[in-house]
């Protein structure tokens, strides 16, 4: 019931205060952006370069016992701050991992990398529809649990300044393929959150203006657009 920050601080949700303990021992180097956390059933994960060498690697925090290795099998790579991102697929139980190849201006390849808890084994996920997935800036993403679908924080087409339409990207966990949904205009990309409310099934978007934005998705009524209009 904390918060873990990358630096290991914790906070108490409920006293809505930091904990003044000192933070666990950080076995991984952290940097603003290079250090990715997120949360799991297990508990939080970080994604972060190691202390020694260029490798990197993925740990779990223990409430009492800090940070574990979880010895990721496979050629992992490291996070850039905005382009890539880690969600909790809790069907499968596994991590993915967004913006494969892409970096600091330089679209991703349109691939995932996804870690499984059981195997510790790190697979590539080529979904169909594989052009929707590259991007510029999927740090952000939302698993939306009673869909099987993640909401990847970055519309299609990218770019601020692009005149048009722009769409939801989706991956759809199950079929292992993208799509995209018209559910009009909202904040992207970096200076955003996206998360997603299982008690009340919503996905939100937050700005660092305090701008709230909410979809509530509906597989069974949601039109899945493989090519979005010219």
């Amino acid at each position: 019931r904390m918060l873990v920050s990358g630096r290991g601080y914790l906070y108490d949700p409920d006293r809505m205060d930091w904990l003044r303990i000192e933070p666990f021992a950080l076995p991984f180097a952290f940097g603003w952006g290079s250090t990715c956390v997120e949360t799991s059933a297990h508990g939080a994960v970080a994604w972060a370069r190691k202390k020694r060498g260029e490798d990197f690697g993925l740990w779990l925090f223990d409430r009492e016992k800090g940070w574990a290795d979880l010895e990721p099998q496979g050629k992992l790579f490291g996070p850039y701050c905005d382009a890539n991102g880690m969600v909790y697929d809790s069907k499968r139980d596994r991590m993915i991992l967004s913006g494969v190849g892409g970096g600091y201006s330089k679209v991703s390849n349109g691939t995932f990398l996804a870690y499984d808890f059981k195997t510790k084994a790190l697979d590539t996920l080529t979904p169909e529809n594989a052009e929707l997935a590259k991007t510029r800036n999927a740090r952000e993403m939302a698993y939306i649990e009673h869909a099987d679908w993640v909401l990847i924080g970055e519309l299609h087409p990218h770019g601020e300044k692009v005149k048009g339409k722009r769409y939801t990207r989706v991956y759809d966990c199950g079929k292992n393929a993208m799509f995209l949904l018209d559910a009009g205009t909202v904040p992207d990309g970096h200076s955003t959150g996206w998360m997603y409310d299982a008690k009340r099934k919503l996905a939100y978007v937050f700005t660092f203006r305090g701008e709230a934005w909410a979809l509530r998705v509906n597989p069974a009524t949601a039109k899945r657009i493989e090519k979005p209009e010219e």
